[in-house]
């Protein structure tokens, strides 16, 4: 850790060096600007590019080359997409077909300008220009470039959902977080507990600044006040948050367990425990999880045996996949395998997450019906283990722009995400979506807390095992957070024994029925450790 800071650091104060050793144009410089805003964007840094093109843009505003590169410029923001129209538009009126990029002189745009400028109505909900502007680019190239054409048809069919999904909006109420979640950078990738009593999520608000001019990501949390609101959030641990770069992935159901990720090895998966009531240092995922291609996201099923993880790997069906891996009666994971063409498309799937009743996965997709970008995405599980075919949630959950990192409560009337959106803070935010119109979930949460009367810390080993009543076989082995409070799914159609075990001692237990077609129910348990005599009862 020590020898990776001081390399970090040694490698920024040699990028600033170089940047101040070059001789930066001011303002009114036109070419100094220009090229300066060429050579940044060449390196894909489109932010501070654009601050070059806006001071050559001050001279010489009705230039179709220097409108181009600003358009192009904003189209790749995270927040500011749409203004790219306005500059795209100008320099749709001057068009060459022998354009030269480098050419400080030129005040022509390119013929992909058309293909730029679709992008900009799309993002400005203007589909039936969007479509026009794609039809006459594709018509310009012929077939000069058949990737371009392939993408072209593929943005015509996002632009011709986009219309279909926004005539029939559906009735969701959508919330900005607040400011204690989000700020103006950033903040995305929520991963909720399954009692909804803390948030964790990635931000890029402070911290080490990477070479393109943002901060790393870092992960936050934020608990929930007895009035319902939030606290500030704040770094989650300095075990998990270096200086580089760590995002939230996903939190396991009994909340001990969260996984994240970093930019290792291409890309890979890490798990924390939380042990002691604090996230100990992150290990890579085993097996056959990470690889040396890159590894994005991943959720463990309900039951801890089943692992989802998304990976850009050889073999699969295009861009990123979904795939899975189930724990193997050693422990270890077994092989990865795709989770098929059901659910996986020639375009990138992102963000699985598995509901608690282990049979429904919504994840992100640009391929399947997007509106746009990533859309998020549902599908269900069926006794053979088939998966349905992939559901649009539809507009106004999901936009032209990305929409992604969506997981429900276990009830399904809350929803929790990232987006840009009018209205926000600045950059993606985090938002809850409250369902009007549920998917019914027949499961029982079962809360606890487990605690000694007299107010002493907990020092006992507590563990809750669950097996089914009806086959005996382990459905779970749960133990308390450092609180006591301890929170167990169960699915409908059995009958569950509990037996909570202190310091390896049975000291309670008792037996749940959830019946099928069950509706969601919450079972809320409080049990005093100094108390022999009293067994788990209502709280």
């Amino acid at each position: 850790m020590i020898l990776n800071r001081f390399i970090l650091s040694i490698f920024c104060i040699c990028f600033s060096v170089t940047l101040k050793a070059q001789v930066l144009p001011v303002p009114g410089d036109y070419k100094g600007n220009f090229l300066q805003g060429n050579l940044l964007m060449g390196e894909k840094n489109w932010p501070m590019a654009l601050a070059f093109f806006k001071e050559a843009y001050k001279v010489d505003s009705s230039n179709a080359n220097i409108n181009y590169k600003m358009g192009v410029c904003y189209l790749n923001t995270a927040s500011d997409k749409q203004q790219a129209l306005r500059f795209l538009r100008i320099a749709s009126n001057g068009i060459a077909r022998n354009y030269d990029p480098y050419d400080v002189h030129g005040k022509k745009a390119p013929e992909n300008t058309y293909f730029y400028l679709a992008q900009a109505y799309h993002y400005n909900y203007r589909f039936d220009s969007a479509i026009q502007f794609f039809e006459s680019y594709r018509s310009l190239l012929g077939d000069r470039d058949p990737e371009t054409t392939k993408e072209i048809d593929m943005r015509i069919n996002w632009a011709g959902n986009a219309k279909e999904f926004m005539a029939s909006p559906l009735p969701v109420k959508i919330i900005n977080m607040g400011d204690s979640i989000n700020s103006p950078l950033p903040d995305y990738s929520p991963v909720m507990s399954v009692d909804e009593s803390s948030i964790i999520f990635t931000s890029r608000r402070f911290g080490a600044i990477g070479i393109d001019g943002e901060y790393y990501e870092d992960i936050l949390i934020s608990e929930k006040k007895e009035d319902g609101t939030w606290t500030t959030a704040h770094p989650i641990s300095p075990y998990i948050n270096t200086v580089t770069n760590e995002a939230s992935i996903s939190l396991s159901t009994d909340g001990n367990l969260l996984f994240i990720y970093r930019d290792d090895n291409g890309g890979d998966i890490y798990s924390s425990s939380l042990q002691n009531g604090a996230w100990i240092s992150p290990s890579a995922m085993g097996g056959e999880i990470n690889s040396k291609n890159w590894e994005t996201h991943a959720c463990l099923s309900a039951d801890a045996n089943t692992l989802y993880f998304v990976s850009d790997r050889p073999g699969g069906f295009g861009g990123r996949d979904i795939y899975r891996c189930v724990r193997l009666p050693n422990g270890a994971w077994s092989k990865a395998l795709n989770l098929g063409p059901a659910v996986n498309t020639a375009s990138d799937e992102d963000a699985p997450f598995i509901h608690p009743d282990q049979r429904t996965l919504y994840f992100a997709s640009k391929g399947h019906k997007s509106m746009g970008g990533f859309d998020i995405f549902f599908t269900s599980k069926n006794d053979t283990g088939a998966w349905a075919e992939p559901i649009n949630l539809g507009y106004p959950i999901n936009t032209p722009d990305d929409d992604i990192f969506f997981m429900t409560s276990p009830d399904g009337k809350r929803a929790y995400f990232s987006s840009v959106r009018d209205g926000g803070y600045g950059d993606k935010d985090v938002y809850m979506a409250n369902l009007e119109q549920p998917k019914s979930q027949g499961l029982t949460l079962l809360k606890g807390r487990i605690y000694n009367a007299d107010g002493s810390p907990l020092t006992q080993k507590i563990e809750i095992i669950v097996t089914n009543s009806l086959d005996g076989l382990l459905a779970g082995n749960y133990k308390p957070n450092r609180n006591g409070n301890f929170t167990i799914i169960l699915t409908p159609g059995n009958t569950y024994q509990l037996s909570y075990l202190v310091d390896d001692k049975e000291f309670s237990n008792e037996i749940i029925d959830v019946p099928s077609g069950s509706e969601f129910e919450v079972i809320e348990r409080a049990i005093d450790l100094r108390d022999p005599r009293r067994h788990a009862a209502d709280a």
